[in-house]
C-alpha cells in the first residue's frame, strides 16, 4: 500500500508540475550556466564509436599491453550546442581496487569529433592525465584473469578544464562537476 501511494505521489508531482522531470539515477550534472529551460534538456547522450571494435566487442591486441599499446581511434557525434571540449576516461571496473583508470584526456577542442590511433592528431592544447600506474599515457588492457570491460567515456563540456596535465581521476571529475553537457560510453572487451 504504502509503495503505492509513494508511485501517485509522484505522478501527482509530475502532472502538476508540468515541465518539472526527474533526474535519472546515474546522469551527468547539469551544467551551471545554462537558462532553466536548457537545463531540463541539457544532459544528452553522445555516439561514441570506434573502428577498431564495436561496442562490447573485442579490443584487438594492437591497443593491449601484450600489443602495440596504443590508444585505438575514435570517432563521435551529436555534441550539443555549447560544447568548449572533451574528455576522456578509460577505466578497467573489473580490475582489483576498481576501477582501474588506463587513459584520461582533456581539453580536446570542440571542433573534433574523432581521435586517431595513438591519439595521432591530438591538438597540443589536449592534456593527459595520470593513469592508476602513476603514468602520465595511456597504458592498454592487460587484465591478470578472465574477460575485464574497458569503459571509455567521453565526456563534452561546456568550459576548458583550467587543470595541469598530469591531473588524476578524482581532479578531473571534480572539474567536470556542473559542466557536463552529454556523455557517451562504449565498452570494450579484453581477456588474457
Amino acid at each position: 500500500m504504502t509503495i503505492v501511494k509513494i508511485s501517485l505521489c509522484v505522478v501527482v508531482i509530475i502532472l502538476q508540475g508540468g515541465a518539472y522531470t526527474l533526474p535519472a539515477w546515474g546522469t551527468a550534472q547539469t551544467p551551471k550556466n545554462l537558462s532553466e529551460k536548457d537545463k531540463s534538456q541539457a544532459i544528452s547522450s553522445l555516439k561514441l564509436e570506434s573502428p577498431a571494435f564495436k561496442d562490447n566487442g573485442y579490443i584487438p591486441d594492437k591497443y593491449a599491453g601484450r600489443g602495440n599499446d596504443i590508444s585505438p581511434p575514435f570517432k563521435w557525434d551529436n555534441a550539443p550546442k555549447g560544447t568548449r571540449s572533451f574528455a576522456v576516461i578509460c577505466t578497467d571496473p573489473d580490475a582489483e581496487g576498481a576501477p582501474w583508470v588506463h587513459w584520461i584526456l582533456f581539453n580536446i577542442p570542440a571542433t573534433f569529433n574523432s581521435l586517431g590511433e595513438d591519439s595521432e592528431n591530438l591538438p597540443v592544447e589536449s592534456l593527459l592525465g595520470t593513469n592508476s600506474w602513476g603514468n602520465i599515457d595511456y597504458q592498454g588492457p592487460t587484465p591478470p584473469q578472465g574477460t575485464h570491460h574497458y569503459q571509455f567515456t567521453l565526456y563534452a563540456l561546456d568550459t576548458v578544464l583550467d587543470l595541469k596535465e598530469g591531473a588524476t581521476k578524482a581532479e578531473l571529475n571534480k572539474a567536470m562537476e556542473g559542466h557536463i553537457l552529454a556523455k557517451g560510453t562504449l565498452v570494450g572487451l579484453y581477456k588474457q
